[in-house]
């Protein structure tokens, strides 16, 4: 019932935040649809629920609830679920060791490239830079140990190239979106029954290539935008696969991406309070079934019904004494009896 729960008031949060996507795209900044697909996340796998009687999916989940209640025997949907979902993290799983084996065969460049091209963007020098023949486009693989590994093929490409590359595979490292996509597929093969669990899975890779190559541009500035928008055309026709665990300069709708780069401007103070409105408003994903508060008021009402019911019952099965003497007390039947069997001493005197 409880994971029921979560996927409905988490469906309703992602179809919220894809109608805003098409109505306000470009209105704010794309870390905002980051932070607001990381709500869903959160709705969709931490089951508990806040002490909020009024939220945004507290309609459609009691409605849920009271179609799943009618269900008499839900066992062999249990069993589906779990067998499903296994079978996806399996999957996921060899994806993952592929992908892996494929990265570590990277080698990694000489200490003199490596120290120029880490000066072109200020990397980290706990920052691995690594070189393969198996990746054609740029890209950031591991979580704890992030290593940048680089296309061989494009090693004759200019310095101004190089750093508009390292920038964004840092804005991934440094916002660890290799975790949260992580993160995204355990939900996916949790949820793998709710059809817009996986249309987020799509819109969320979108919005965090968008919010990277935001953050690109603003450490650029505006006047590089055209520039920094041929390197991604650019990058992106070399790219001939996708990566289930690493973000890079992938064919991520390139026509989306180009747009939101030469729209971008700096927010305003509007859109930041409604930003922070909408996220408000989206916490509310986790209030509280008001049915289920229903059912802990209810439960005296009840018990005082059922004392009741049995002091009538032990009402009914007592009888009254008639009168009381000094041998005891007498009741109606038995007084009865008493007076019958004097009478008949008395005839048998006479």
């Amino acid at each position: 019932m409880m994971l029921v729960h979560m996927s409905v008031s988490g469906g309703i949060l992602i179809l919220f935040i894809i109608v805003l996507r098409l109505l306000a795209i470009h209105k704010f900044l794309k870390r905002f649809f980051v932070l607001l697909w990381s709500i869903a996340l959160l709705r969709l796998l931490l089951p508990l629920d806040l002490p909020i009687s009024y939220g945004v999916a507290v309609p459609a989940a009691n409605v849920v609830n009271q179609g799943i209640s009618e269900i008499s025997d839900i066992s062999w949907s249990i069993v589906l679920w779990f067998s499903v979902m296994i079978v996806l993290f399996i999957i996921f799983g060899v994806f993952y060791y592929q992908e892996y084996r494929q990265l570590r065969e990277a080698i990694p460049i000489s200490e003199e490239e490596k120290e120029r091209l880490k000066n072109l963007a200020s990397v980290p020098k706990s920052i691995n830079i690594m070189v393969s023949d198996r990746v054609f486009t740029p890209l950031t693989f591991g979580v704890f140990i992030p290593k940048i590994v680089l296309p061989k093929v494009l090693a004759e490409h200019t310095d101004v190239i190089w750093k508009y590359v390292l920038m964004h595979e840092m804005v991934h490292i440094k916002r660890r979106d290799n975790f949260l996509k992580i993160v995204m597929l355990i939900a996916a093969a949790i949820h793998w029954f709710n059809p817009l669990v996986w249309i987020m899975c799509i819109l969320l890779n979108r919005d965090i290539e968008l919010s990277c190559d935001e953050k690109v541009i603003s450490l650029l500035g505006e006047n590089r935008r055209k520039q920094y928008a041929m390197t991604l055309v650019h990058l992106a026709e070399q790219q001939h696969q996708r990566s289930l665990f690493s973000y890079g300069f992938g064919k991520n709708p390139i026509k989306e991406r180009i747009e939101a780069i030469m729209r971008y401007k700096k927010t305003t103070r509007i859109s930041v309070i409604c930003a922070a409105v909408i996220l408000g408003a989206a916490v509310t994903v986790f209030g509280q079934n008001p049915s289920e508060m229903a059912v802990d008021v209810q439960v005296p009402v009840v018990e005082e019904k059922k004392d009741a019911g049995t002091t009538n019952e032990i009402n009914a099965g007592y009888r009254e004494p008639a009168s009381e003497s000094n041998e005891g007390t007498v009741f109606e039947e038995d007084k009865g009896e008493v007076n019958a069997g004097n009478d008949s001493m008395r005839v048998t005197k006479e």
